[in-house]
């Protein structure tokens, strides 16, 4: 093993308990088998309504985001942080103003994977009616 501080360095990071994951209209068969396996190796899985119907079967204890979402948002950093595998379902890029921000703001990067879809920012953009700028 030619650099052993590395390794003992990856040996000592926290394995990510946290995994947020885009989807789009598409849904289930719009994912990545990332994301998929994100969502079915998770003890939690959080989303919208919608969200959750997108998703077959899992093993998952399924919560629907009450409102406001502030219970639930605590409920995952508190309760469930380093103990449990979370993933939360969200539109598109969870980070580009999305719940995602919100749960990782005090989280270190070790401890969450977030897996994109298409934003629907991205999407506008794709639409013929805006014409080339």
């Amino acid at each position: 093993m030619p650099f052993p501080e590395i390794e003992a360095a990856r040996s000592d990071v926290m394995e990510h308990w946290l995994s947020i994951v885009g989807i789009g209209e598409d849904g289930w068969n719009g994912l990545s088998p990332a994301a998929k396996q994100a969502v079915e190796s998770a003890e939690f899985l959080y989303g919208g309504v919608r969200h959750l119907a997108y998703v077959p079967t899992v093993r998952a204890a399924q919560i629907a985001w009450p409102s406001p979402m502030a219970p639930a948002v605590h409920e995952i950093l508190t309760s469930h942080r380093g103990r449990s595998r979370v993933s939360v379902l969200a539109s598109g890029d969870p980070m580009l103003f999305g719940v995602g921000v919100t749960l990782t703001r005090e989280l270190a990067p070790a401890e969450f994977l977030v897996i994109p879809q298409v934003s629907a920012f991205s999407l506008a953009c794709l639409s013929p009616r805006l014409g080339n700028f």
